[in-house]
């Protein structure tokens, strides 16, 4: 990977401010209690703020994705009965059974007598059982069974719908099942019928994996969906991350694998801009990198200079005073 350079206006504002490369965030460690700070004095139109309580980020690449989340279903379901008059009177499978084509399921006698064999007409595996053996005459066409297809399966997961011009036919995503990794391939995009705001996804599961798969027939999946091109985002420690209360974020939840959240988590920051002036910048918490202790942050440039102190509100456009 490419050295990410400082740029000119980063530069400028480090000497303005006597701020060295020693205070880069990803090399700055702050206390525990910093979340405890006060916030810092102010007048009408400047704050004041220890150089130590500021530093220069460090930016990374990073490829977008989404989390794909749904239950398992078989996409060829298929309900079996006996279109006669009859009474079912043995039954040769129970719910989760697999079926090989051909394979005996059900027995019928009709009411002349004559044994009707009820046989599976693909691989499957049964999801529902609707009646028992009896000696009573069912009506024709009345519910056996369902029957699932486990040579191909599918999830239907939701997205915004300002993301659909990612989301195209014939792209792969990889999704996990009981923590062993799949792939798949999406078949539909088209608007959900509850949200018109949302997409849904149908991912059908690449045939290889269909031996496995049908054994987890309606669990749920998650997988990641990478769209777009290479961005960047800057480099920030959880006490420079702050929320709609200006407190400090609370961002624990990601620490722990798969490190992501589902949509990016919308959070604040606090830059120095060029006009030396403060501003409580929107941004938005892409994912934990455990191997620098940082979160991946967008809405920053890289070269911005950030504080690291909660600060009130009204700081907002104010000029900075360093002590």
């Amino acid at each position: 990977m490419k050295r990410l350079v400082k740029t000119a206006a980063s530069v400028s504002l480090m000497m303005v401010f006597g701020i060295t490369a020693a205070c880069d965030l990803s090399n700055h460690d702050r206390p525990d209690d910093i979340i405890e700070v006060q916030p810092h004095s102010t007048t009408e139109d400047t704050v004041v703020i220890s150089k130590d309580d500021i530093a220069l980020v460090k930016m990374d690449r990073y490829q977008p994705s989404l989390e794909l989340a749904g239950r398992l279903i078989a996409t060829n379901q298929l309900t079996l009965a006996y279109n006669e008059k009859a009474a079912l009177t043995s039954l040769y499978v129970t719910p989760s059974s697999i079926a090989k084509k051909d394979d005996k399921l059900a027995d019928f006698i009709t009411p002349n007598g004559d044994v009707i064999t009820l046989n599976a007409p693909f691989d499957g595996i049964v999801d529902k059982i609707y009646q028992s053996p009896s000696s009573d005459v069912l009506p024709s066409n009345t519910p056996i069974l369902q029957l699932s297809d486990v040579a191909s399966f599918e999830f239907i997961s939701q997205i915004p719908a300002h993301l659909s011009h990612y989301f195209v036919i014939g792209n792969l995503v990889t999704f996990v099942i009981d923590k062993e990794q799949f792939s798949g391939q999406i078949t539909q995009v088209h608007p959900s019928a509850d949200n018109p705001e949302l997409l849904d996804i149908s991912v059908n599961i690449l045939p290889e994996a269909a031996d496995k798969i049908s054994l987890m027939n309606g669990k749920t999946t998650k997988g990641r969906f990478e769209f777009g091109q290479i961005q960047v985002g800057a480099l920030l420690p959880d006490f420079a991350i702050f929320g709609d209360d200006l407190n400090t974020a609370n961002l624990s939840h990601l620490k722990t694998p798969p490190y992501h959240s589902e949509l990016p988590l919308p959070v604040f920051v606090w830059v120095i801009k060029q006009d030396h002036r403060l501003s409580l910048s929107k941004a938005h918490v892409i994912k934990y990198q455990p191997n620098t202790g940082r979160f991946l942050v967008t809405g920053i440039t890289d070269d911005s200079l950030v504080v690291q102190k909660r600060l009130p509100k009204s700081a907002d456009g104010s000029l900075i005073e360093i002590r």
